[in-house]
C-alpha cells in the first residue's frame, strides 16, 4: 500500500470529506470542486442526490479527508448488544462466521480478517465486528451482515439480543417517581 506523497489529494471518482460535507468528487475547476453529497442531513454511506460545490478557497481552511486515495477499502463495524446470559463463544463465532459471508472477497484482497471484540457495559456485552470494506458498498455490507445476524440468532439458541428501551425505562422512572 502505497502511504508516499501524492500531488493532488483528490481526484474525479473519489470519496472525500472536507469540513463537515462529504460527497463522490464528479468535477474538479479552477475556482470550484462538484461533489455529489454522501449522507447529508441522514446518517447513510449513500449519495443523497444532492451537489455540492466546494470553494477552492476551503480545501486551505479544512482537513481533507480522502477515503480512496490509495485503495477503496476502509474499516467498518457492526455491533451486537447481548444479554449477559448468552453463550458469548456462540455469539462470536456467529457474528465472525456472518462476516465471512460477505467480505470474504474483501479478506483476499486486503489480507485482513474480520476481528471481533468484546465490552461490557452496564446492561449488556457489545460483541464488535470490525472488519475491511470498499467505502463505496460499506452500508449495503454492513446491512447484510446486520441482517445475517438477526436471522440466525432467531434459529439459534443460547444467546439474546439485549433490547434497549429508554421510553419504556422513563415512563417506568416516572411512574417510581409518584410514590
Amino acid at each position: 500500500m502505497d502511504h508516499g506523497y501524492h500531488k493532488k489529494p483528490f481526484t474525479i471518482g473519489d470519496r472525500i470529506t472536507i469540513g463537515d460535507v462529504s460527497g463522490e468528487v464528479y468535477d474538479i475547476t479552477l475556482t470550484h470542486i462538484c461533489i455529489d453529497e454522501v449522507g447529508g442531513s441522514i446518517n447513510s454511506d449513500q449519495v443523497s442526490g444532492r451537489n455540492i460545490i466546494i470553494p477552492n478557497h476551503l480545501l486551505f481552511e479544512h482537513n481533507i479527508i480522502n477515503y480512496t486515495l490509495t485503495n477503496d477499502y476502509v474499516l467498518g463495524e457492526v455491533v451486537t448488544s447481548i444479554t449477559y446470559e448468552s453463550d458469548l463463544d456462540k455469539a462470536t463465532k456467529l457474528i465472525k462466521d456472518s462476516a465471512i459471508k460477505f467480505v470474504g472477497e474483501h479478506v483476499i484482497a486486503t489480507k485482513k480478517e474480520p476481528v471481533v471484540r468484546i465490552r461490557m457495559d452496564s446492561s449488556c456485552v457489545d460483541v464488535k465486528l470490525l472488519f475491511f470494506a470498499p467505502i463505496k458498498v460499506m452500508q449495503e455490507i454492513r446491512s447484510n451482515i446486520t441482517k445475517e445476524i438477526l436471522d440466525k440468532i432467531r434459529k439459534e439458541k443460547g444467546w439474546r439480543l439485549r433490547i434497549h428501551t429508554p421510553n419504556l425505562y422513563l415512563r417506568i422512572k416516572n411512574y417510581l417517581s409518584k410514590f
